[in-house]
């Protein structure tokens, strides 16, 4: 036998087009499971940020130092977040689907964030603060 009669056939241009479109399946594929495994770390981060703080809450004041730590986990969680909400432009509701995933979620946990943020950094006008201490005690506050 000579080498041209052992000679494998030429891959056509359907078949280059077959493989091309199978290694973008599988890039899509791994770019979604990867995004999906970052959110689902990124809520786990949440959920224990929330027990932590909580938790330390409950036992009384947290120090000067106790309170640096919770603002800096508590940027952090906000900034990775806005980053998850960016890449969510990225996915077609579909694949969001397949992670279980939908576009409210992440910005649900974010919205919780930034009130509890702003809650104990903001300072709220003292008129406002005696509209609330109407609403909850009466007019006789």
């Amino acid at each position: 036998m000579t080498t041209a009669e052992t000679a494998l056939p030429p891959i056509t241009a359907r078949e280059w087009a077959w493989v091309r479109e199978l290694v973008e399946h599988v890039q899509r594929d791994t770019r979604r499971e990867a995004f999906g495994y970052a959110c689902g770390q990124w809520q786990l981060a949440c959920r224990q940020f929330h027990r932590a703080y909580l938790a330390r809450i409950g036992e009384g004041e947290p120090s000067e130092t106790e309170w640096s730590e919770l603002d800096a986990c508590q940027q952090a969680l906000m900034a990775r977040g806005r980053k998850l909400v960016a890449q969510l432009e990225t996915f077609p509701d579909e694949e969001l689907a397949c992670l279980g995933l939908t576009r409210g979620q992440i910005e649900a946990e974010i919205w919780l964030l930034e009130r509890d943020w702003t809650s104990r950094h903001a300072e709220t006008p003292e008129t406002e603060l005696e509209a609330i201490r109407r609403q909850i005690f009466g007019a006789t506050a």
